[in-house]
């Protein structure tokens, strides 16, 4: 692996920094007034959940809870103590959950372990993203233990951590197209089980509504328009952009569905590490719904790069996008999410394949010598 044209001071001086922005962010976000909305609409959802009111209004009155019924039972806890006291647990938890991630990363991609928490936390949507009330750091764990059943051929892992990923079904999709491409039955049909398990988990969260995700998609369909109009400058996929400037629905569906076609090939003929870290860029760039946190999604790809990117690519691509995460914040004012330059380049350049963004000489990653530094 070619070292990048950066020097292990720097990377260590430049990840330190983007970490303390994003906590001093993040610590700024905790004490203004509106930190708790989506977080409280999380914990109604809780509060609903196992009765017949989980998709009524009157019971969410900061806005429904969008997950599937099921995922309701996991924060009746956070129901049963104040709002303020869960928003500080949960912060907690995402940071912890990032740091999860982290040594499972330093596994999948072979890295040191302070190499490997650097890059994750240094990513700052993911520190920020527990202050915004959302548990996406969550979502990340379970990609990388997808990617290492992937890799290591472990398809109960596999399947289970995808299946758990169902708890938001666009972060699973990109997931389950590469199953069925590459003909991983065993751990589509685990993935498949856990599927059941959650529709009859919602079942018993609506209080017995075997008909729910009638009244799910009708539901999320009268909702997203309004939601849509008010966030819509923390987009960063190509439906949601587009929407943004005006195309029907139809038209971003269907632009979402061109994305995913247009991955087939790559995830057919790539290298399982390869792909597995990059079909989360591109459940991002189709995603109808993407917003800054479901960025740290975008980390497995920024990992390979690290390990396996070709120069001068992997040092353009690296920094570009570390540097520009924190741009984010902007977006209110300049009208436009600064991220979606990361997410939709990085999901073209993989798809298009046009250019060597990955190097495929000797694969497999050196194992690194233990307690090292990298060569940056």
């Amino acid at each position: 692996m070619d070292p990048l044209r950066i020097v292990p001071d720097r990377f260590s001086l430049g990840a330190a920094g983007l970490i303390a922005f994003g906590l001093i962010f993040g610590a700024a976000a905790y004490i203004a007034p509106a930190h708790g909305l989506d977080w409280a609409d999380v914990r109604a959802g809780g509060a609903t959940a196992g009765t017949p009111y989980i998709f009524d209004h009157a019971h969410h009155p900061l806005g429904p809870f969008v997950y599937p019924p099921a995922v309701a039972w996991l924060f009746v806890p956070a129901a049963r103590i104040s709002t303020e006291l869960g928003f500080t647990l949960n912060v907690i938890i995402m940071l912890c959950a990032c740091v999860t991630a982290a040594i499972i990363a330093a596994g999948v991609y072979r890295l040191p372990i302070t190499t490997a928490l650097l890059a994750v936390i240094a990513w700052v949507p993911a520190t920020q993203a527990g202050f915004m009330g959302q548990f996406t750091p969550v979502a990340l764990v379970l990609t990388l233990l997808a990617i290492r059943g992937l890799i290591y051929g472990n398809e109960l892992l596999a399947g289970a951590a995808i299946g758990l990923l169902l708890y938001k079904p666009p972060d699973a999709l990109p997931f389950l197209l590469l199953l069925l491409v590459r003909r991983r039955w065993s751990a589509l049909a685990v993935a498949s089980v856990a599927a059941c398990c959650w529709y009859l988990a919602s079942v018993a969260a609506t209080s017995g509504s075997w008909l729910w995700p009638r009244e799910y998609l009708l539901m999320l369909h009268n909702y997203y328009p309004a939601e849509f109009a008010r966030t819509a400058i923390k987009t960063v996929s190509i439906p949601g952009l587009l929407v943004h400037l005006g195309a029907s629905p139809l038209a971003a569906s269907l632009a979402s569905l061109g994305v995913y076609l247009c991955a087939v090939p790559r995830m057919a003929k790539a290298r399982m590490l390869e792909a597995a870290s990059f079909v989360p860029l591109v459940g991002l760039a189709a995603g109808v719904h993407a917003y800054v946190y479901e960025t740290v999604l975008i980390i497995p790809a920024l990992l390979l790069l690290l390990v396996r990117g070709t120069e001068p690519w992997r040092t353009r691509l690296v920094v570009a996008s570390y540097l520009i995460a924190p741009l984010w914040i902007l977006a209110t004012w300049i009208r436009f999410d600064p991220l979606a330059i990361v997410t939709l380049s990085l999901a073209a350049l993989w798809i298009v394949g046009r250019m060597p963004l990955i190097s495929q000489d000797a694969f497999e990653v050196s194992r690194p010598i233990k307690g090292s530094a990298p060569s940056l």
